[in-house]
């Protein structure tokens, strides 16, 4: 990549571990005009970036790499997904049009980081109550699939990372992820990203009851672990009776969840 030539030779190396890496991943999900997509994405990335530019702190390349590899891996989007993920920070910062985007990497990359720097734009900063018509209207303001699913990707990539903001921000992020983004994961059903989300979410706003409920789940873990094989095997023994194949996996409740029971029992 000749685009490469304004990076330090640290720098170069890294950046064609990150292009390296993400190339390997999609290889096995996508054919070969989705990954030429993918390889143009990260090339505009390139160009369009400086050595020095980061996001929250992050070099921008590592932080944008990471999050493309996040819906590819936990998400499964598709290439337009995983191109619009590439480019959304360097758009953002850099002030990029959609014209110039649409030109570099195509339309409908293009208008998924329209949409979803829109949403970004938007003050969430919604009580309870407000929530619900918050996202509704982000629903609205999606017209691809796409563009709710990496919008919620990104929450959770950033959330992921929470030592990389400010107080501030992480109260902030915190409040809007537990009044839209993860209800919006869990009408999506994505619940797996919904308690996450919620967990992450309370480990800053109830800090002293999440911490309080994780240390007593990790003082019982053999304990829970023995009953869930318990459980399990039986099950697994009269599947394989009838000649079913399957495989059962057993896991303990989110400390989000365990809290919301506790206070709605009033323990």
């Amino acid at each position: 990549m000749d685009i490469l030539d304004k990076y330090s030779q640290t720098q170069k190396k890294e950046v064609l571990s990150h292009f390296r890496r993400l190339m390997r991943a999609c290889s096995t999900e996508y054919d070969k005009k989705s990954l030429s997509l993918v390889k143009t994405s990260f090339e505009f990335l390139i160009s369009q970036s400086g050595e020095d530019q980061g996001y929250h702190g992050v070099q921008l390349v590592r932080f944008s790499t990471g999050l493309a590899l996040m819906t590819l891996k936990e998400l499964g989007l598709d290439a337009i997904g995983v191109s619009a993920a590439l480019l959304l920070h360097c758009v953002e910062l850099n002030q990029i049009s959609v014209d110039e985007v649409s030109a570099g990497v195509g339309k409908r990359t293009a208008i998924v980081i329209e949409e979803v720097l829109k949403i970004s734009n938007l003050d969430t900063t919604a009580n309870q109550g407000q929530a619900e018509n918050m996202r509704n209207l982000i629903l609205t303001l999606a017209t691809d699939f796409r563009v709710i699913l990496l919008k919620i990707a990104e929450r959770l990539y950033l959330m992921r990372q929470m030592d990389i903001l400010n107080e501030k921000e992480q109260i902030e992020l915190s409040c809007e992820s537990r009044f839209i983004y993860s209800p919006l994961s869990h009408r999506l059903g994505l619940y797996n990203v919904m308690s996450e989300l919620e967990d992450i979410s309370m480990s800053i706003l109830e800090k002293e009851a999440y911490e309080s409920i994780s240390q007593k789940l990790k003082a019982s873990t053999q304990r829970r672990n023995r009953s869930i094989r318990e459980f399990i095997q039986p099950l697994l023994e009269d599947l394989e009776k009838e000649k079913f194949k399957v495989e059962i996996k057993g896991r303990p409740k989110a400390i989000s969840s365990i809290w919301r029971k506790m206070k709605k029992q009033k323990v």
